[in-house]
């Protein structure tokens, strides 16, 4: 009978241990979505201030040609929120979610926001982004 308990206590013993396994990931997981959601209302009003910069003629809204005009030190900084070698016009495309062709101070925020946030690649949003635009 002792040869019946061992394996039994094994097995009790490995359930023990990977649960708390498990449970340390998803905590792990918690703090880092804590801790990225802190960095991104540390870096807000930055964004906010870069948002005005790009935005030319003042109507609160930008559009991707002055995306393209932008000094050069934002598309710099831009560039890297974004994370990839795409051009800052995709990053554009990508914050434009009603694709009305402007961003707003809004859109602007809460898309790179996502963008930093997001455990997702940025290949694999853009790549959602146009199966998107294609099933339209």
């Amino acid at each position: 009978q002792a040869s019946l308990k061992t394996p039994f206590l094994m097995n009790l013993v490995t359930a023990v241990i990977v649960e708390g396994a498990i449970q340390q990931g998803k905590q792990d997981r918690e703090a880092t979505a804590r801790y990225k959601k802190y960095e991104f209302l540390k870096m807000l009003p930055h964004l906010k201030t870069l948002f005005k910069q790009i935005d030319i003629n003042g109507n609160g809204r930008i559009t991707r040609n002055e995306v393209q005009v932008a000094p050069e030190h934002i598309k710099r900084e831009l560039a890297d929120y974004f994370q990839s070698d795409g051009s800052l016009l995709e990053l554009f495309d990508l914050l434009d979610v009603d694709e009305s062709g402007e961003v707003d101070i809004d859109e602007f925020c809460d898309g790179i926001a996502k963008l930093v946030s997001s455990d997702s690649p940025v290949e694999l949003i853009r790549v959602l982004k146009q199966l998107k635009v294609l099933r339209r």
